[in-house]
């Protein structure tokens, strides 16, 4: 067979090309019909294709509900003097974390927004706060990562606080609403951190401050500073054992529904003191605190005041720098006033933090109540639990549980208690919260009936 070619150097003009194609075009398109054209089935296929497509944007629209943030970052959108680097972000955002579980049980207060917090002002105007927020929040992630001492950044942003607090001081006469929120916040700082000689000169500073501001009732405008300055004075009275520089008692009532009545099964119902009125008024809060299940949760300011009004009559009434009350009817209110104490600490700003504080005067006394019981007047049973729990779950350490949970099995013996749900039943009458005590009470349960 001969090979034909094909020659092609020839140059295929508009009219050959037309034809080629249309050549192949014949016989791809073989055996088909071509619909006849129509203006009005263009205008109609047209319409529908954008109804279809309204339509799948309109669903697709149901499904986007907010604008994306950045992950765990409430403040993300806010300004500040000065451009936050991501770790100072986060050490803010964890310290923040943590203040609101020293400040509220979460489980019973409003949680709070920190981007609406009442001191996010104050860091984005004031260059004071901002540097002692930076300064605090970096030193407890100091402390979380273990650190002996603070980094060069933590001690730099603490050199730039106090350089503002003495410009602040110097440019005005009456020291401002930030400047005692800075000063509440270091004394704060220093009590957690056990720097109790520290945390005094903090505490002196800020008791000039007040009293030059006319009183701790001038801050009634501004509840949120009030309050913290309230909660620094109490925290630091405790830790030292001292007296409270302050005083405030505006318990909330309203908040509670009226005038308590609880059980008084081991005092003396018949006869009204000022012990028992703190006693009925701590019992309420328990109650109050331990009904958010059936209950709207409590307003975080109520539960602010409840709090510094107890403790502030308590230590009142029992002075932790002697030891010692006056007002005594019992030899058994001391250990009730010690149990409270106790159970008080673990309402403050040491829930959260990573290491236990030190309770070494209240400690002491409590230990002296526990195995000293073989008085004349000796506390009841069940008191005596209550006393136990409470204290080995919030004062004592795991160092000292050695020498006391003998004492508690034989007070679990005497009271033929057998199950945690039996001890719970004995100790509910007393002040307790389930949302906070009732974890480390159980575990403190299993521990001594497997020692």
């Amino acid at each position: 067979m001969a090979f034909v070619f094909v020659d092609n150097n020839h140059q295929i003009d508009a009219t050959r090309r037309k034809a080629i194609r249309s050549h192949v075009m014949k016989g791809k398109n073989a055996g088909k019909e071509r619909p006849l054209g129509s203006h009005q089935k263009r205008a109609e296929d047209k319409a529908a294709k954008s109804r279809t497509q309204s339509h799948q944007l309109a669903i697709a629209t149901e499904f986007v509900v907010s604008i994306h943030r950045p992950l765990g970052n409430d403040m993300a959108y806010v300004s500040f003097p000065s451009q936050l680097s991501t770790s100072s972000m986060g050490n803010i955002c964890r310290w923040i974390h943590f203040a609101g579980q020293g400040c509220y049980p979460l489980a019973s207060c409003f949680p709070h927004n920190p981007s609406e917090a009442s001191w996010l002002p104050f860091m984005q105007s004031n260059e004071a706060f901002f540097h002692c927020i930076l300064a605090i929040s970096a030193s407890f992630s100091d402390d979380m990562t273990g650190l002996a001492e603070a980094s060069p950044k933590t001690l730099q942003h603490f050199s730039d606080a106090y350089r503002s607090i003495n410009q602040n001081l110097q440019q005005t006469r009456i020291p401002a609403d930030s400047t005692v929120t800075v000063v509440t916040a270091l004394t704060i700082h220093e009590d957690l951190r056990r720097e109790n000689f520290a945390s005094r000169i903090h505490l002196d500073a800020l008791e000039k401050m007040v009293k030059m501001r006319g009183g701790i009732d001038a801050f009634d405008n501004n509840q949120f500073l009030l309050n913290k300055i309230c909660r620094a004075d109490i925290e630091h009275a405790i830790h030292s054992c001292s007296n409270p520089r302050f005083y405030r008692d505006k318990f909330p009532y309203d908040a509670i529904g009226g005038y308590p009545s609880p059980s008084r099964s081991c005092l003396d119902a018949e006869v009204e003191s000022p012990f028992n009125q703190i006693y009925d008024d701590f019992m309420t809060t328990c109650t109050r605190l331990n009904s958010n299940s059936t209950l709207p949760s409590m307003d975080s300011a109520a539960y602010q005041e409840m709090l510094i009004s107890i403790c502030y009559r308590l230590l009142r009434h029992y002075p932790l720098s002697t030891g010692s009350s006056h007002n005594y009817r019992t030899n058994n209110e001391g250990a009730y006033c010690l149990g409270m104490i106790a159970l008080l600490s673990t309402l403050l700003f040491q829930r959260g933090i990573p290491y236990q504080l030190s309770y070494q005067t209240i400690k002491n006394r409590l230990r002296n109540v526990i195995l000293g019981n073989n008085d004349k007047t000796p506390l009841p049973d069940e008191v005596l639990l209550w006393v136990l729990f409470v204290s080995c779950i919030s004062v004592f350490g795991p160092e000292d549980l050695p020498s006391l949970l003998p004492e508690l099995k034989g007070c679990l013996q005497r009271c033929n208690v057998d199950s945690w749900p039996r001890v719970h039943q004995i100790i509910k009458p007393f002040p307790w919260i389930g949302v906070i005590h009732d974890e480390p009470g159980r575990k403190l349960w299993k521990l001594t009936i497997w020692t």
